[in-house]
């Protein structure tokens, strides 16, 4: 059960944008926003539900925040102030369906996303489906190191981005380009995108 407190302060929580449990692929390159960006990062993490869980990390739910991710963001939107209530509210809702858990997770992608997309336009990189997925799992300054070497026809060289590069669901290479590539081809498969276009980046 959780904290009568805990469940107060996620009703009470602002919500940016509605987050639905449904999704479309979009074009290769095409724009996204706050409105439709976590169903794109849902639709591209998993199944989207609510109650999955990575076999392999600590990343779970709709969209796979792994525990120390999820600690700082359930703080970040008020749902807790301490580390210790933020890890247990996580604990109780990363795989649950209930509707507060759900609103938790909803929020918490809303908060997240929104802070990866400042970082990425801070960077000057286009808010495409294909970099904020990237910059999702290879947080902001990982997927412009990426989307650079991809762009410039280079390798990654950095250490701690080829680690997180290669534990990642779709083909390493340390090839910009064939890394990038490899991740669309993972989120056509998956339905996320749907065209073969190159994106452009800025």
């Amino acid at each position: 059960m959780l904290n009568n407190k805990i469940l107060k302060k996620i009703k009470a929580t602002k919500q940016s944008t509605p987050v639905t449990e449904s999704g479309c692929s979009i074009a290769d390159g095409t724009p996204v926003d706050a409105s439709n960006v976590c169903n794109t990062l849902a639709k591209a993490e998993g199944n989207g539900t609510y109650v999955q869980k990575n076999s392999r990390t600590s990343a779970s739910g709709r969209y796979q925040f792994v525990t120390s991710t999820a600690v700082d963001v359930i703080k970040k939107i008020g749902a807790a102030k301490t580390d210790a209530e933020a890890k247990s509210l996580w604990y109780n809702c990363r795989q649950s369906s209930t509707p507060d858990c759900k609103k938790l997770q909803d929020k918490m992608c809303n908060n997240y996303s929104s802070q990866i997309i400042s970082q990425l336009e801070a960077k000057d990189i286009e808010i495409t489906a294909e970099n904020v997925y990237l910059a999702w799992n290879q947080g902001a300054g990982g997927a412009s190191i990426i989307i650079n070497a991809m762009k410039n026809g280079t390798q990654v060289t950095n250490r701690d981005v080829l680690k997180n590069m290669a534990g990642q669901a779709w083909k390493f290479s340390p090839d910009g380009k064939t890394f990038y590539a490899n991740m669309q081809n993972y989120l056509r498969k998956r339905g996320v995108i749907s065209t073969k276009t190159p994106p452009e980046n800025t």
